[in-house]
C-alpha cells in the first residue's frame, strides 16, 4: 500500500502543474470524513498561478443535441462500455481524467465540466486544469485555482468527503465559503462535485452542472454521475498500483 501511494504521488507529480511558488495559509486540522487528511504549508500572501491545461488532449467531439436524452439515459451499457474501453486505453493519469472529463459533459449530459487538481508540492492549492462547456477558458480556470484555506473553504471540504456531493442550490449551502471568483464566473445554481483520490490521497476535484441551461441537477443525474465516477476511480487505483 506503501508502494501504491508513492506511485500516486508520483501521479499527480507528472501532471505538469506550473507554479509560482509563495507562502500560504496553514489549513486547520480536521478528520472529517479522511482517512488521509490534506495538509499544507505555512504562509501569508496568495500564490499566482499559472494556469496550463495542454497536458489533456481532448479529441474532438461534435456538439452535442442538448434537446436529446444524454448517452447514458437513451443507451447505458453502450455508453458505459464504451467508456470503460476508453479508461483501458488510457496510459496515464492525464488521458484518463481527460476522458473522465469528456464523457461527462458528452455522454452524462453535464453542460459545464471543470477539472482541479492539487499542487503536489502544496496541499492548499488547488489548480484549474481542464474545463469544457465554458467560455472563455482562461476566467473559469482562473476561479478554480486559489488557496483552499483562504479561498475555496467549500472545496475543501468537498476534498475531505469520500463520495460525490449534490448541491441542489449553491446560494443556500456555500454563503461566505466560495471564492468569489468562482461565484461571479461559473455563477453556480445547483452542481455535483467530488474528490479525486488515488488510493486515499486526495489529488483533486471534479465539478458539473447544467449551468448553460438554467436546469437543475436531479437526483438521477447524480446516479449518472456516479457510473462514470466509479469507473474512473478504479481506472486511477488502477494505474496507481492500489489495486
Amino acid at each position: 500500500m506503501i508502494r501504491a501511494m508513492d506511485r500516486g504521488r508520483q501521479l499527480t507529480r507528472s501532471m505538469g502543474l506550473a507554479m509560482d511558488s509563495a507562502d500560504h495559509a496553514t489549513l486547520p486540522p480536521s478528520e472529517q470524513n479522511v482517512q488521509d487528511p490534506i495538509s499544507s504549508k505555512a504562509p501569508a500572501e496568495p500564490s499566482r498561478i499559472e494556469q496550463n491545461p495542454l497536458p489533456f488532449k481532448i479529441p474532438f467531439a461534435p456538439p452535442r443535441d442538448e434537446q436529446a436524452p444524454a448517452p447514458i439515459q437513451a443507451r447505458p451499457l453502450e455508453t458505459l462500455q464504451a467508456f470503460q474501453d476508453s479508461l483501458r486505453e488510457a496510459k496515464d493519469l492525464n488521458s484518463l481524467l481527460g476522458t473522465f472529463v469528456q464523457s461527462l459533459h458528452q455522454d452524462a449530459g453535464f453542460d459545464r465540466v471543470g477539472l482541479a487538481l492539487l499542487n503536489p508540492s502544496d496541499s492548499d492549492l488547488l489548480v484549474g486544469r481542464l474545463v469544457l462547456g465554458a467560455t472563455p477558458l482562461a476566467p473559469h480556470l482562473r476561479a478554480l485555482s486559489g488557496s483552499l484555506g483562504r479561498e475555496h473553504q467549500f472545496f475543501l471540504n468537498v476534498l475531505k468527503r469520500l463520495d460525490p456531493l449534490l448541491v441542489p442550490d449553491f446560494t443556500n449551502q456555500t454563503a461566505g465559503t466560495m471564492k468569489l471568483e468562482f461565484v461571479d464566473t461559473w455563477n453556480p445554481a445547483s452542481g455535483i462535485l467530488a474528490s479525486l483520490r488515488v488510493g486515499t490521497r486526495p489529488i483533486g476535484l471534479i465539478y458539473c452542472d447544467r449551468g448553460t441551461r438554467n436546469r437543475p441537477v436531479l437526483p438521477r443525474d447524480y446516479q449518472s454521475f456516479l457510473l462514470f465516477f466509479t469507473q474512473t476511480t478504479l481506472g486511477m487505483n488502477h494505474l496507481a498500483g492500489v489495486m
